[in-house]
This record gives C-alpha cells, sequence and structure tokens, in this order.
C-alpha cells in the first residue's frame, strides 16, 4: 500500500520540485515594478499586460507540474509534463476535451483549487488592464517624425497662447509645408484646445504629447535632440498671478533642460519679469520676450504716441485677407486699415545703386520706385530705425522695410526699376543733394508735445500726496488726498503691475505726471530705484469707484491706463477681465474722459472686446474698431511676437529700440501740416523725411 500511493517503482517521485522553482518565480515577478526604473517596461499599461501575461503563465505551470507531480506519485497512470500542461490549458480555457483529466483525488482537488485561483486572480488583473487602457489618454505618446521637421512647444500652455502661436505659425506667407508642431505640457488639454487640434488642418501638423521638458521622457517623446526649435511659452495665468517669480525659475530650468540635450537647437522663450532675463541669457536662450517690459513700455509710449500698440501690432502679426466690403470689417469703409494689416518688416541688403546715396534718398526713392518703406538700417551689428536724413550708405547694410509682400524686396536688384524721385522738382533735387547737419531740436521734433500747454501747479500737501512721501513716512490710508484739479493733462494709470519704471520713462519723456489709482501702492523697489518721482502720485482707491476716479484727476487726465487685475486659480475665465470692464463702462457712462484724452484698456480674453464700443459681433480682437483705435492692448500678441522671432529674429531688437527710444530717433506723434491736406502718403513722406522725420503710420480721429 504504502508503494502504491507514495512510491514509483521502488522510490519517491520528486519531479514535482520543479514547483519550488517556479514559486521562486513568481516570487522574483513582483518586481516587475521596478523594471519602469530601468524602462524594460515603459508604461502603467505595459506593465499590467505583462503582469497579466506573467500571471497566467506561472499559474498554468505551477497547476501543471503540480497536477503532475500528484498523479505520477499517487496515481497508477504514468503522465508525461507536457500532457499536464495541455490538461491545465484547456481545463482554464473551459474547453475541456475529456481526452485527459485527473485520475487521483488529490489530482482533483489540485484542479478545483486552480480553477477557484484563476476565476478570482485572472479576471481581477484583466480587469485592472481594461481600467488602464480606459483612463490612457490619447496624447500620452510619443512623436514619430516623418518626412520635414518639427518645432516643440512647451511651458505652460493654453488655448489663448496656442491659438495665437499656431495661427501665426502656419500663416501662408510663411510658406511653411512640411515642418510639424510638437506641443509637450504636462496638462491634459481643456475643451477648447482640444477643439482647436481636431480642426482639419490642426489635426494633421499638430501632435499634442502630454510630459515634462524636464524628465528625460518627456524629452524623448518630444524628440527635443532633432527640434529644428524650442519655444518656451508662458501661460496666460501666470502672467497675471502675484507670483512671478515661480513661473520665470520653470522657464529657466526648462531652457536649462533643452540646452542640455542639444546646444545646437534654437530656444525662444518668454519671460514675466525683465530682471530674470540674466539667468535665461547664461543658460544659451538664442531670444527672449520680456512680458513686463514689452507690455508696460507699449502702454507707456501709448501715452506719447496714442495708436501706436495697433501700429506695431499689425507690424508684427501676418495678415493676408483681401478687404472685400461684406466682411466683418464693414466699418473699415475706406479699407485703409485692412490695407495696413498685411503690411509687414521684412529684412533685405541694400541695393548697389544706394551707394553713396543718403537714407533720405533711399526712402523717397524706394516708395516711389516699388512701394516698400525704409524703416532702419542694420550697421555694425546695431539696427537703427531712421539713423538720419544724412546717413549714407556703404554698401554692407542690411536694411529693413516695411511693405505688403516680401517679393516686393526682390525688385530691388531689378534693373527695370527707375529708383529716382518722382517728378524731379526743385524740392526733390534739394532733398537728394542734401548736406547740411540736421538741427536736434526735440520740442519741434514732438509737435504733440508743442501743441499740449501742460500746467504746473503749487503743490498742495492737503490735497494729495506723492509716491515717495507716501512710502517715506508709511502713510496706509490716505482716501482724504486728491490729486482733482491740481494735476492737469496727466496720466492716470488704474491698476496695479510690476514694471512701472517702463511706463514712468515715457510720461518724462512727455512730461506729464503720472497719477497711480490703486487700492495699494506699488512695491518699495520701485521707488528705490527711480531717481525722479517729482511727477508720480499715487491716490488710493478703485476705479470702480466713480468718487475715486473724480479724485484721481479723470476729467482732465490727457492719458488713460486701464491695467487687467490679478487673477488667481479661482478666478473663472469669463469674468477675469470684469474689472477692466466695468471701469471702462464707469468712465464711459459719465463721460469722464475729456475730448482731447485717450485711453487704453488692457484685457486678459480677447473675447471680452465685445464689451466695448462698436466692436461687438466681430470675431477677431484684431479687426475691432476699438482696436484699431489703440484702445484695447492684449498680452496674446506676445505669443505670435515669439512665433515670428523664429522666422526674423531681428524683430526683438527693432521692437526695443521702438519702446525703449533706443539710439538717435525715438517714436513720436505730430499733426499733419495744412499744407499737405489732401495730399498723398508718399508726398507726406518727401517733405517729412526732408526734416529728419520717417512717417510710419497714420492716426485717423
Amino acid at each position: 500500500n504504502v508503494r502504491s500511493e507514495g512510491f514509483t517503482h521502488g522510490h519517491l517521485d520528486l519531479d514535482f520540485l520543479i514547483i519550488v522553482r517556479l514559486v521562486a518565480f513568481w516570487k522574483h515577478a513582483q518586481y516587475l515594478p521596478y523594471l519602469e526604473s530601468i524602462r524594460l517596461v515603459t508604461n502603467r499599461i505595459k506593465y499590467q499586460g505583462v503582469k497579466l501575461l506573467l500571471t497566467i503563465v506561472v499559474l498554468i505551470f505551477i497547476v501543471a507540474s503540480v497536477f503532475y507531480a500528484t498523479e505520477n506519485t499517487f496515481g497508477d497512470t504514468k503522465r508525461e509534463w507536457y500532457h499536464c500542461f495541455y490538461f491545465v490549458v484547456v481545463t482554464f480555457s473551459t474547453v475541456g476535451y475529456g481526452d485527459i483529466y485527473a485520475t487521483t483525488d488529490l489530482s482533483k482537488l489540485v484542479v478545483i483549487v486552480a480553477i477557484c485561483i484563476g476565476v478570482v486572480v485572472i479576471p481581477t488583473q484583466v480587469s485592472a488592464l481594461l481600467s488602464l487602457i480606459a483612463q490612457q489618454s490619447e496624447y500620452d505618446v510619443t512623436y514619430k517624425p516623418n518626412a520635414g521637421d518639427h518645432v516643440v512647444v512647451c511651458g505652460n500652455v493654453g488655448f489663448d497662447n496656442i491659438r495665437e502661436f499656431l495661427s501665426e505659425f502656419f500663416h501662408e506667407d510663411h510658406e511653411i509645408t512640411n515642418t510639424k508642431v510638437v506641443i509637450l505640457s504636462t496638462e491634459e488639454p481643456d475643451k477648447d484646445l482640444v477643439a482647436l487640434l481636431r480642426e482639419p488642418f490642426f489635426s494633421r501638423v499638430v501632435t499634442y504629447v502630454t510630459g515634462s521638458i524636464l524628465t528625460e521622457e518627456g524629452v524623448n517623446k518630444a524628440r527635443i535632440s532633432i527640434a529644428d526649435g524650442c519655444f518656451i511659452l508662458v501661460d496666460t495665468r501666470e502672467i497675471y498671478s502675484s507670483d512671478h517669480q515661480s513661473p520665470d525659475a520653470a522657464t529657466v530650468l526648462r531652457a536649462l533642460a533643452v540646452r542640455k540635450v542639444s546646444s545646437e537647437i534654437p530656444i525662444f522663450t518668454m519671460l514675466i519679469n525683465s530682471k530674470n532675463m540674466h539667468h535665461l541669457m547664461s543658460a544659451g536662450v538664442d531670444s527672449v520676450l520680456s512680458v513686463e517690459e514689452l507690455k508696460m513700455g507699449l502702454l507707456g509710449l501709448s501715452c506719447v504716441v496714442p495708436g501706436i500698440c495697433c501700429a506695431i501690432a499689425n507690424l508684427l502679426l501676418t495678415y493676408s485677407v483681401k478687404y472685400d466690403g461684406t466682411s466683418e470689417m464693414s466699418w473699415d469703409t475706406s479699407g485703409e486699415y485692412i490695407i495696413s494689416r498685411e503690411q509687414e518688416i521684412y529684412a533685405a541688403p541694400i541695393s548697389s545703386r544706394f551707394i553713396g546715396k543718403t537714407f533720405s534718398y533711399a526712402v523717397t526713392s524706394l516708395k516711389s520706385a516699388i512701394g516698400v518703406l525704409l524703416l532702419a538700417v542694420k550697421c555694425n551689428n546695431v539696427i537703427v530705425i531712421n539713423p538720419g536724413r544724412n546717413y549714407t550708405f556703404n554698401g554692407s547694410e542690411t536694411c529693413y522695410f516695411i511693405s505688403d509682400d516680401e517679393h516686393a524686396l526682390r525688385r530691388l536688384n531689378d534693373d527695370s526699376f527707375d529708383f529716382q524721385i518722382n517728378g524731379n522738382t526743385d524740392e526733390d533735387r534739394e532733398l537728394i543733394d542734401l548736406d547740411h547737419e540736421v538741427k536736434e531740436d526735440k520740442q519741434d521734433e514732438l509737435d504733440l508735445l508743442k501743441e499740449q500747454s501742460f500746467e504746473e501747479s503749487e503743490i498742495d500737501p492737503d490735497r494729495f500726496i506723492e509716491l515717495k512721501q507716501i512710502i517715506a513716512k508709511g502713510i496706509q490710508k490716505i482716501s482724504r488726498w486728491t490729486v482733482e484739479k491740481t494735476v492737469k493733462n496727466h496720466v492716470l494709470l488704474i491698476g496695479a503691475s510690476s514694471g512701472l519704471s517702463y511706463t514712468l520713462k515715457h510720461t518724462k519723456q512727455a512730461n506729464m505726471a503720472l497719477v497711480l489709482l490703486n487700492s495699494h501702492p506699488p512695491h518699495e523697489k520701485f521707488w528705490e530705484n527711480e531717481s525722479d518721482l517729482e511727477d508720480v502720485y499715487y491716490v488710493q482707491g478703485s476705479g470702480l469707484s466713480s468718487q475715486d476716479l473724480l479724485r484721481a484727476g479723470l476729467k482732465t487726465a490727457s492719458r488713460v491706463i486701464i491695467l487687467a487685475n490679478k487673477i488667481t486659480d479661482q478666478t473663472l475665465p469669463e469674468v477675469v477681465d470684469a474689472n477692466v470692464i466695468l471701469t471702462y463702462l464707469s468712465i464711459a457712462k459719465q463721460s469722464g474722459l475729456n475730448q482731447d484724452s485717450f485711453y487704453v484698456a488692457e484685457l486678459i480674453s480677447e473675447s471680452n472686446v465685445k464689451f466695448f464700443r462698436y466692436s461687438d459681433r466681430i470675431s477677431s480682437v484684431y479687426n475691432t474698431p476699438a482696436f484699431a483705435a489703440g484702445h484695447i492692448f492684449s498680452v496674446t500678441l506676445l505669443d505670435s511676437l515669439i512665433c515670428q522671432v523664429y522666422f526674423k529674429s531681428f524683430l526683438v531688437e527693432i521692437l526695443r529700440n521702438m519702446i525703449n527710444n533706443a539710439g538717435p530717433c525715438y517714436l513720436s506723434s505730430i499733426s499733419i501740416p495744412k499744407e499737405l491736406s489732401g495730399k498723398t502718403f508718399f508726398e507726406l513722406l518727401k517733405h517729412l523725411s526732408s526734416k529728419s522725420y520717417l512717417p510710419i503710420a497714420l492716426y485717423r480721429y
């Protein structure tokens, strides 16, 4: 009996010890999660799939081995191991052919236990796998480059900045044929962005990938190492948050991560605080746009040159839709604005025919012959806007032109064009032969300021208080002070923002007082860094209060800037501009602005332009009368600019020269001389260029 139950042919069958090895394998299989660290398993779905497969295989092997041991040890029938393996597979698949079956009670018990374990374990693993598949994002992918190149857009991206970027990048004028855009973001796209990415055109040329540029996995998924360029954007909510250091620090880290991957890939970044720019430059970034510098500089420049925000935006953005008189641009009855939107800045070497000629001669000749406006000259690696009528070309310069078509510049070296000033009048010959020195008289150049009379009044300390005195004395509640009827023709800036020094630079140039209306005074660093705050005043209050607006001198203000408020993650998208809109409506309702005053409102969401006069039912903010008049500023303009820099690297330097009044010239506005009323723009150009003016835009009231 002992032999028949426990022995075969006089010895104990120990083949079942193979189970020990399989159990050890199962124990090691528990360490599968650590395979991810060595990238043998690349994601959770693959890991769960491998785990399910190993569970089934190990379970089958264990049951087959136990069945083999029990059958051969306690049974009368000698079975091969692969027969037992076959039996278990057939049993677990619920087929059950019946050609092999358990012959001992212990074997039957093994089969029963195995089926119970299989019914519990395998469905559990399958369910986990299906759950992961259901949760898998369609954007958790790796970009697979094919024919053509690609650029990577990373950072904290949102619908507004991605829409502006893609619209500019894939504009037909750029003639992009094979280049794709890979968007790398740690967040899933919101519903608006998903709808944008699913548009037929963008679905073919844009790939959205979830991941971080700071991780090796994200770098590999976006194929950074072979990209033609990398753009690091800043989300709108970060720009208007109270914390600018964290987004800028993240931008610097992203730039360092990209540069670590490749020292050749061009990097284009956006930065909020201009004081952090040196960190990016040391990281080897090719181009940096400071939101603070460009935004506050443009708004400040609008105080000196009304409408300049619109003029510069049109030069930086690409637009080519022709006016048909039936579109949403029907308010532009003359079609002049739509033509101006098509103007862009292009670069080309100067024609050899202008060597030895003056800048003024080249300006009028080129405008007459091929219709382009010569704007600036690059000599000795420095771009100078309007170097002066007596500047003489030596043939080594690169010139920058304003034109509606880049192909027009190809005619610079076309011998069929006669680059002579039409008419050959005495005035023209005098213009060609000009060689006398230009008299630099700032007041004559700023006709706008010449016609304005700024009344200087004695400061009454009981009526208002200067900014530096407020901070020095620690006075917090100053609502009893006012600048009403004391300061006139001033700039009223409503709201708080960093970068006030960029605005102050322009108000000083125009000899205009700056009145700040906000619930809290500017940061102490503002007055510490500014040596001259004599004409800077602070009034505690809100733009939502009619009384506070009057106390801040609304009735006598020459310029009004309404800044967007700070927002938080809890601020609903549809109300981000609520304070700006209500402030504007409050001013408009009480007719607070005098006849000659000019206002600029900053919008976070471009769609809110519909709340401004004559701007409803128009899809694009750039097509609205409010924007055309220079009354609207949107920071999303910078998303288009950073894209344009990829094609035209010189734009940043030209824009900074305009905003900062760098070089021998500066932007100003003058009235059209009465004798030129009814004349053409070319006649105006000839007249002003003889006086070292270079007209680049017209502002119609």
